[in-house]
């Protein structure tokens, strides 16, 4: 991509009104990840597992995307998709699953959009990201 193709696709995208969800146990990687997407434009909330993250949705919370960790205490990624996708207000939101292991099950038993092992580059995060929360300027 030239540089000025890349301030052409700047200039034409912008992020959408709708937060990103991030659901993630480790503070050292939630709280920096959030400030990535913050710094891109894109507003962000933050839970620290699953069980906090079912119920900011059960309040209400309408977010572009949903970005967590697989392995968490308590309500880990697996029961919290379980949730999500048996919710039909829930079940069609975009989730990005981060996992620091190898998965025995088939990522499709997560029916998550994406899955990605960590490490995960930052350039990885915001294309992804930019492919759920970015609306296209008029």
């Amino acid at each position: 991509m030239s540089k000025w193709s890349a301030v052409a696709r700047v200039t034409q995208l912008s992020p959408c009104a709708a937060p990103i969800l991030v659901i993630d146990d480790d503070d050292g990687m939630r709280v920096p990840l959030c400030r990535v997407l913050e710094f891109d434009g894109h507003r962000t909330v933050q839970a620290v597992d699953g069980r906090e993250g079912l119920r900011l949705l059960r309040d209400g919370l309408d977010p572009c995307l949903i970005i967590m960790d697989l392995m968490m205490p308590g309500v880990d990624g697996f029961a919290f998709r379980a949730a999500q996708v048996a919710d039909p207000r829930l079940a069609d939101i975009p989730t990005i699953v981060l996992t620091a292991s190898a998965l025995t099950v088939g990522t499709n038993a997560l029916h998550a959009t994406t899955v990605v092992t960590k490490p995960v580059t930052v350039d990885r995060v915001l294309a992804l990201v930019d492919a759920y929360c970015r609306q296209q300027i008029a």
